[in-house]
């Protein structure tokens, strides 16, 4: 019976109760060793997208579930508030805006580029507000309210709203449905409607010789039943209720000390911090319970300044202290009771660590030690080493060993034991291990709980595991116990929107601050979380992306699905902290990688929730493009084809061009070689001629065909003779000839020209290329030497003479000479 009345007082602490009670939560701490920027935590507050915002006195601080992120602030950054003399304050606004203002000062940090507005009256002036402004408010719905000289501005009906001075000066703005609800620091409050800003009714939460009790510092806060609640400060501290329905007041309590924040979790519950602690209020009963220790996860009772309290949109509790950071809890969190002895857990009467020894508990096995032992209710054996979890099984010899890899949380498996329902719980040197066993024992699971679950920080002892009689299972450890019932542990489903928190290029992580002068890297033009979609180039494709389910009271029980949508691939990918390749950090947050991606448009959908094979719920996509190199793009592609039609064009007219001058080659040839065939027919015709008449002259032969006297024919040979004698010497000349044949220089060329139409100088030209077309034919001399012989004065230019003569070149002459022979 003592243990089914544990079991019934552990679910009466998890659960809200319906008296003010002090809060039964045990408080996990986070501090500037985790990365905050000081432990002096003045305000907490959630953005939309499930971060959380710390401001210390040193900084903001923007925490992601993964690390605190903060902004460094330059005196130029803060904006001087005249009238404002209250207490720090801090607000979300619209366009990813973060206000905060203080005694007489105020600044705006800009989340989505992650830098502060060095003039934040412009967006004053955007709002059409020209005036200076004195105070302003940010309302539940994001509508920031502006106090000017002349009213409060509303900058969404862009008109002023009066105020007359006489309910004292404006300290909280909210609005509920269609009505603007504005406090004042007498106690008054007016309500107007939100539609032209009509005045409708007034009223105060106290009389009016209580104004100077309250009159300091105001907070207004709506709660989940419609109702309006406020604390007030001054001289004295109060807690008050409105009633909108009623338009009726309600004081709920009274306190000597200062009421810092306040949230109200439920319609029967309010929590307030305060100096020393932390007041719980019936707000039915009206019963307040003061609380001034807190328990936090090392077992320690603290006892601090609590600045601030928040509300989760997870049910979360956030703290923030004076000087100890920050401390969390949560309802449903801490299923696992961990306390330094047994005494200090909640058993219904005194128990020792000397009732709890199992010296008959074996710890070999056939010869062999293990740190534990355990037969379980269907006869196989499990055996706990200092490097992974064995099994025996009855039907084999060889066990088989689980490690990390597999799923245990650590390879130092301390003790073992057995719940009602069959599964073997190990305890290790970094948590406990659930290990659920199909109707095979191919399929076996593993599900890990760590410090954040409630179990002890440090290791467990060997063979320190116990089943108790009415299910409840206790585990011994190096610094205390752990106590807690199997099926009270089950983490219930929730679902999560992954958040994008950070992404790197070839292992390097981006952020809006980073610069790189050879723009290896891009440069970022928001934050992380507000980008849905990235341009890389195509040397950029090892990507990898961070992402957070912000899944702050279950974080290392978050699994996580995902798929990377390209070139017709939507295969989904589920991975979890127990399974392999390190996507999942001990955070719970997610870390993939993407090496080598060829260019091309793809997105990148996560999904997360605390069941694996439970993805109803939202999915997180990004989406982006890594662009093909210069040479693989569509413009270069058209080059490419305009290139290729260039090339063919070109080609076909370089073509037809070759194909005319090979014709036109040939035709030439072809008349080069009736030429030549001509040219030897001449040369054999003038030689049979000159053998049977005393050698006729080749010149002749040309004008064979005409009728020309004995007279000439007889002068054309003489000539030829007299030529062809003087061969060798190059400088026989017009005048030689003309001497030779006793004539004048000008009597011969008449002559000649009458009988051949030829020059002197082309007869004796024409008979010196005769001769060496000859020579050229017999193949023994070279060009030169042919040249020398027929009384030129050199190779190349007896080859010009002879192309003018013949129509050819010396070589095509020799070598058509040969084809036709």
């Amino acid at each position: 019976m003592k243990f089914i009345s544990l079991f019934f007082l552990l679910l009466t602490c998890l659960l809200p109760s319906r008296t003010a009670k002090a809060m039964p939560y045990v408080f996990t701490r986070l501090q500037a060793s985790d990365g905050l920027s000081d432990n002096q935590v003045q305000h907490i507050l959630q953005l939309p997208d499930g971060r959380m915002v710390f401001t210390t006195r040193g900084n903001i601080n923007l925490y992601d579930g993964m690390r605190f992120h903060y902004m460094h602030r330059n005196d130029s950054d803060v904006y001087t508030l005249d009238h404002y003399r209250g207490a720090y304050h801090v607000y979300v606004g619209d366009h990813d805006r973060l206000w905060v203002k203080d005694y007489r000062r105020m600044w705006c940090l800009d989340l989505r580029h992650e830098r502060y507005l060095k003039h934040p009256e412009k967006v004053f002036r955007d709002m059409g507000l020209k005036e200076t402004v004195t105070d302003f408010f940010v309302d539940s719905e994001k509508g920031l309210w502006l106090v000017t000289s002349t009213g409060l501005w509303d900058g969404q009906r862009k008109c002023y709203l009066s105020l007359t001075g006489h309910e004292g000066e404006l300290q909280d703005v909210e609005v509920q449905d269609d009505h603007l609800y504005l406090f004042f620091s007498s106690g008054e409050m007016s309500c107007h409607s939100r539609h032209d800003g009509r005045f409708l009714y007034r009223t105060a939460a106290y009389p009016e010789n209580e104004r100077a009790d309250y009159a300091h510092t105001s907070l207004v806060v709506k709660g989940p039943d419609g109702n309006l609640y406020q604390i007030r400060s001054g001289r004295r501290a109060g807690f008050f209720a409105f009633y909108p329905s009623s338009r009726t007041w309600r004081k709920l309590m009274d306190a000597d000390g200062q009421l810092h924040t306040l949230i109200v979790p439920s319609s029967r519950i309010a929590y307030i911090s305060s100096l020393n602690g932390i007041w719980a209020i019936d707000l039915q009963s009206e019963q307040a319970t003061f609380q001034s220790t807190l328990q936090t996860t090392e077992g320690r009772n603290l006892q601090t300044n609590i600045n601030t309290i928040y509300q989760d949109r997870q049910q979360g509790i956030w703290l923030g202290t004076d000087n100890q950071g920050i401390l969390y809890a949560h309802p449903g969190r801490f299923k696992f009771m961990s306390a330094p002895t047994l005494e200090s857990l909640p058993f219904s009467s005194p128990l020792h660590e000397a009732d709890f020894r199992r010296d008959s508990h074996r710890h070999e096995i056939q010869g062999k030690h293990y740190n534990d032992v355990y037969t379980d209710s269907r006869g196989r054996t499990w055996a706990g080493m200092p490097d992974g979890l064995c099994l025996f099984l009855p039907d084999q010899q060889a066990p088989r060993t689980f490690y990390t890899e597999d799923g245990l949380p650590n390879n130092f498996v301390h003790a073992l034991t057995e719940d009602a329902k069959g599964n073997i719980w190990a305890s290790t040197s970094y948590g406990i291990s659930r290990i659920s066993v199909g109707k095979s024992t191919d399929s076996i699971t593993f599900t890990n709980y760590r410090h954040e679950d409630g179990t002890l920080k440090g290791e467990y002892r060997d063979g320190q595991a116990y089943t108790l009689p009415d299910g409840h299972l206790l585990m011994g450890g190096v610094d205390g116990w752990t106590l807690f019932h199997p099926d009270s542990v089950e983490i219930p489903l929730r679902y999560f929107r992954p958040l994008l928190i950070g992404f790197s290029l070839h292992g390097t992580a981006l952020s809006l601050s980073r610069t790189d002068s050879t723009m290896a890297f891009p440069q970022l033009s928001q934050a992380p979380p507000y980008t849905t979609h990235y341009e890389f180039r195509y040397d950029q494709n090892h990507i990898g992306f961070d992402f957070s389910a912000l899944n702050y009271a279950w974080p290392t029980q978050t699994h996580y699905r995902y798929r990377l949508l390209h070139d017709g691939d939507s295969t989904w990918y589920a991975t979890h902290l127990q399974s392999g390749g390190s996507l999942v950090d001990e955070k719970g947050n997610l870390h993939l990688s993407f090496p080598m991606l060829p260019p091309g448009e793809y997105r990148l959908q996560v999904m997360a929730s605390t069941h694996d094979g439970c993805w109803n719920g939202p999915a997180t996509e990004v989406s982006f493009v890594i662009h093909a190199p210069w040479w693989l793009t569509r413009w270069a592609y058209f080059g490419y084809a305009c290139t290729a039609l260039l090339l063919a064009a070109v080609g076909i007219r370089l073509y037809v061009r070759q194909s005319k001058r090979r014709i036109l080659r040939r035709h030439k040839e072809d008349i080069l070689l009736l030429r030549i065939q001509h040219l030897i027919e001449r040369c054999d015709s003038y030689e049979r001629q000159r053998e049977t008449t005393a050698g006729p002259n080749p010149e002749t032969q040309e004008k064979a065909e005409l009728p020309i006297s004995a007279a000439d024919s007889e002068f054309l040979n003489k000539a030829v003779a007299l030529v062809e004698a003087h061969l060798e010497p190059p400088g026989y000349s017009v005048e030689q000839l003309s001497k030779d044949l006793c004539m004048e220089r000008s009597g011969l060329y008449k002559k000649l020209t009458n009988i051949l139409d030829k020059s002197p100088s082309l007869f004796i030209r024409s008979i010196r290329l005769k001769r060496a077309a000859d020579l050229i034919l017999e193949g023994r001399m070279s060009m030169a030497e042919i040249a020398e012989q027929v009384g030129f004065s050199s190779a190349s230019y007896m080859g010009k003479c002879f192309q003018e003569e013949f129509g050819c070149k010396l070589s095509e002459y020799a070598e058509k000479a040969k084809e036709s022979t």
